[in-house]
């Protein structure tokens, strides 16, 4: 009887989360409650989050600043494009018939013929601007389409 006694003993003291085979220290079941109280030392600011932070700000200003000059940019090409135009002297229209029957329509700029596809090119304070002929129609209607403008040495 008294290994019976011993064996439901250590049965009723185990605890039922330790593994069977636990070695490590062995704490009774209780039934009063257990609190573990922890020190949590006061924050500490962390400087690589400071510094990922004051860089994230100084980042969006300097987008900020680069969209800025951007638009200003914009504006001024917007504008130096309209006076590159401006020295465009358009003369009159021209029509002519293939021998198949087939009509092309022509436009005369600054001396030149130009026919729907061809490129137009003007240099204006120091920079060299092209134009696309679109949609030139026997009616005069002209469109031109903006290809690109370089910087000329």
């Amino acid at each position: 009887m008294n290994t019976s006694f011993l064996i439901f003993a250590a049965i009723a003291v185990r605890n039922p989360f330790w593994p069977i085979d636990y070695e490590g220290t062995l704490e009774p079941i209780t039934a009063e409650p257990r609190v573990v109280e922890t020190v949590v030392s006061e924050p500490e600011v962390n400087e690589t989050t400071t510094a990922a932070a004051a860089a994230a700000a100084a980042l969006a200003a300097k987008v900020a600043e680069e969209e800025a000059k951007a638009k200003v940019e914009q504006e001024k090409s917007k504008r130096a494009w309209s006076d590159a135009k401006k020295l465009l002297r358009v003369g009159g229209t021209t029509t002519v018939t293939e021998p198949d029957g087939t009509k092309r329509h022509a436009i005369m700029i600054n001396g030149y013929a130009y026919g729907d596809g061809d490129l137009i090119s003007v240099n204006h304070r120091k920079r060299r601007f092209t134009w696309k002929v679109q949609d030139l129609s026997g009616n005069g209607t002209l469109r031109l389409l903006r290809v690109r403008t370089r910087e000329l040495d």
